[in-house]
């Protein structure tokens, strides 16, 4: 299981509907709104081969502009598994 604890940022006005979208994340186990009302602090728990799109589902939340990454431990899958299974991989994105 891996740990993250992240920043959500989102549009001022709809603040509220994020937080009640975030409230039925899997593994979301805290969150607290941070002072200036556009974002919220959060740990998130999950399997760490699923992390990433644990972390792009929020991401893809109307109203979310971003989710930053402040902290990240995979320390309990180094014990158990002694090693980090790598995520799927994806194929890239062109933007041109």
């Amino acid at each position: 299981m891996a740990i993250a604890g992240i920043v959500v940022t989102g549009l001022r006005e709809r603040m509220a509907e994020i937080s009640k979208q975030m409230e039925g994340v899997p593994g979301l186990t805290e969150m607290h709104p941070v002072d200036d009302g556009g974002k919220w602090a959060a740990v998130l728990e999950a399997p760490s081969e699923h992390m990433e799109t644990a972390l792009s589902d929020l991401k893809d939340m109307e109203g979310v502009l971003t989710v930053d990454l402040a902290f990240l431990s995979y320390e309990d899958d180094l014990t158990d598994r002694g090693a980090i299974p790598c995520p799927p991989h994806k194929p890239r994105r062109r933007t041109a």
